[in-house]
């Protein structure tokens, strides 16, 4: 009996401590964001953003990651355009636990340029980066 009490003592004991842990971090983002920013094609900002849940020119989403690495080659990944008429560019960033992973714009080319999928069309003056 007493080796029970002892027990339930050290599990409540333990869950304490982890609640009051993830109190402190509360603040902090766990695990992997993805954030996307949409540059529409002139007229498209309707149809370039209804890939947001929120309908927005700029989307965060939460993803499955283990490491930032692959937080970072997740989000590299969502650079290719589907629909070059509806969407002039992209700008894509990885934040793991709440700090920014890699280069703040993944979807440049090495060199700093837009890549060679981006800019089929003429691009929309409202939303294009200044």
């Amino acid at each position: 009996m007493q080796y029970i009490f002892i027990s339930l003592m050290g599990f409540f004991l333990f869950s304490w401590s982890s609640f009051a842990d993830e109190k402190k971090t509360s603040g902090v983002s766990k695990g992997c964001e993805i954030v996307t920013i949409r540059i529409p094609c002139k007229g498209e900002s309707k149809m370039c953003f209804d890939r947001c849940k929120e309908k927005t020119q700029k989307c965060t989403v939460k993803v499955k990651a283990d490491s930032a690495k692959e937080c970072e080659e997740k989000a590299a990944s969502e650079c290719p355009l589907s629909r070059g008429k509806i969407t002039y560019s992209k700008k894509i960033s990885a934040h793991w636990e709440g700090k920014l992973v890699g280069k703040e714009d993944l979807c440049l080319k090495p060199d700093g340029k837009m890549r060679d999928d981006y800019g089929q069309c003429e691009v929309d003056q409202q939303f294009a980066a200044p």
